[in-house]
């Protein structure tokens, strides 16, 4: 078997090793906030087919767009008939998407760079647990990638058609979410700093060709009619589109101030190393270690065999860039690393193949093939326990946020709660808390379900759920007798689930062994 064909089967084991690790028990992990209500507005517009955009929370629209022919298909007929199955579907085909798409770039970086980008793709536990979370992150990733293949096809051709589908991308991203302005200021500025650097040995006219006005303008028209199509639902509300661009002040102050600011070095635990013993390590060090052998790679311009140095130095420089960008602004989540770490990937996919290249004696360089291929698949043993085993651990450096464990206990004695009521119509739910999400997506079956922020006037129902903080103030104002029980609802917070005595009566009435309340669960 040659090189090539090798090259076709690894990158084939590749797409089947992303579908195995994406796509098996969507609905296992609990239901983050974020993707609750990414749900309900989704919902929106499936059931009354529109949108409109809200320059202040929600992000853009493609998320949507895109989940709404899945529901479609699935034949379900409302909100409370669907399974999370169908919503995280769309990320992890995306995330399948993201490897197939990189044959784009096989002609500018080479085979085995792709090849071995695509692997640690498809293996990475960032990349494989945010495949599996209703976000936007995913699709922005995709989409920026497409940018990047298609601006260089385009460069590389100069056919209109590359152009067209570079500024669709563009459209795209921008309509995904807000931080698209970030990638595209860290491509901007990589695609100047490698003029710089390349200008010696690119001809004016090869600039001229790459810089014609008419591709451009027709780039940039197709991505403003894009991005403006889905930000105002096809033109029905044109106010969306300037919203969209007013948004980034919004996004500005976010950025400096409130939740989830966090240390410069912030990505870097999450991503190269998080211990908390007794549990395992998780580190992606390898990619990290190959990335720099890649940056350094591209820098000098050496041990790049067939890859073209100049796309090699753009990838280079955005990664460096928006890893720069995202590291200085405070606010941080983990899913938004997404973006500059595929770029390390890429650039780990070049650095691997130089690694192997330098290595001029035989043995050696299976030596070294076979220690990549060992910390690959620790790669993908670290996915695995990530998406599928500690789910709900917060020693799991992608868990931020999420629910705990105790969520899925107090739905199921909740739902046997409901079966134990006389009808629906009677059973009356309050949920007092702050920040009630995802409650509303696992109580979306019940009729009567009210959520205050606040103590209302008369907080009596069948259930009350309520923040354990509120207890002291809310018991006194209790007209019927409840029985209580603690249950954990995130790593810190605690949830009081009250019950109205003759309800807990006939529940237990109901089941022969009766069924305790969820116990204390952090």
């Amino acid at each position: 078997m040659n090189r090539t064909s090798i090259a076709v089967v690894v990158f084939a084991l590749s797409v089947v090793a992303a579908l195995a690790l994406r796509l098996p028990a969507l609905d296992f992990r609990p239901v983050h906030s974020d993707e609750a209500v990414h749900t309900y507005k989704c919902n929106e517009l499936w059931t009354q087919g529109t949108y409109r955009y809200d320059p202040s929370e929600y992000h853009g629209p493609t998320l949507y767009y895109f989940t709404v022919p899945i529901l479609a298909a699935c034949g379900a007929e409302n909100w409370r008939d669907t399974s999370f199955v169908v919503y995280r579907l769309v990320p992890a085909l995306f995330g399948v998407g993201l490897i197939l798409l990189s044959l784009l770039l096989r002609d500018g970086l080479g085979s085995w760079p792709v090849v071995v980008a695509a692997l640690l793709t498809a293996v990475s536990p960032a990349m494989v647990f945010y495949s599996r979370h209703y976000v936007q992150e995913m699709q922005l990733v995709f989409f920026t990638l497409l940018l990047i293949a298609a601006g260089w096809r385009y460069v590389h051709s100069a056919a209109l058609g590359w152009a067209v589908l570079a500024g669709f991308a563009l459209g795209m991203m921008h309509a995904s979410k807000e931080t698209a302005a970030l990638a595209g200021v860290a491509l901007l500025g990589a695609v100047v700093l490698t003029i710089l650097l390349e200008r010696p040995r690119v001809s004016p006219a090869q600039v001229r060709r790459s810089l014609r006005p008419r591709p451009l303008l027709v780039a940039l028209g197709v991505a403003v009619v894009v991005s403006a199509v889905h930000f105002s639902h096809f033109f029905t509300n044109p106010r969306a589109i300037v919203d969209s661009l007013l948004t980034y002040f919004t996004y500005a102050d976010r950025a400096v101030a409130g939740d989830h600011l966090n240390p410069w070095y912030f990505y870097f635990r999450v991503l190269f190393w998080t211990h908390y013993p007794p549990a395992p390590v998780f580190s992606e060090l390898l990619i990290g270690v190959l990335t720099v052998i890649g940056f350094i790679a591209a820098l000098v311009g050496r041990g790049l065999g067939d890859a073209n140095r100049g796309l090699v130095r753009v990838i280079a420089f955005y990664t460096v860039l928006l890893t720069v960008i995202y590291s200085v602004i405070p606010y941080k989540t983990p899913w938004s690393a997404l973006g500059f770490f595929h770029g390390m990937i890429l650039l780990a996919g070049i650095g691997a193949t130089v690694l192997v290249r330098v290595v001029y004696y035989r043995p050696l360089q299976v030596a070294a093939v076979v220690v990549l291929l060992a910390f690959t698949v620790q790669l993908s043993q670290q996915a695995r326990r990530a998406s599928f085993q500690m789910v709900t651990d917060v020693r799991n450096p992608h868990i931020y946020g999420h629910p705990v464990a105790g969520v899925n206990r107090m739905i199921g004695y909740l739902e046997q709660l409901a079966a134990a009521a006389p009808s629906d119509a009677e059973l009356v739910v309050k949920v007092i808390v702050d920040n009630p999400w995802p409650l509303p997506w696992y109580l979306r079956h019940l009729e009567h379900v009210g959520y205050w922020s606040e103590i209302p006037d008369d907080p009596d129902a069948n259930i009350i759920i309520a923040s354990a903080t509120l207890a002291d103030a809310l018991e006194p104002r209790f007209h019927d007798e409840y029985d209580w029980s603690y249950c954990g609802f995130r790593r810190d917070e605690t949830l009081i689930v009250y019950v109205r005595q003759d309800l807990r009566a006939a529940f237990v009435a109901a089941n022969s062994t009766p069924t305790s309340a969820p116990a204390a669960d952090r």
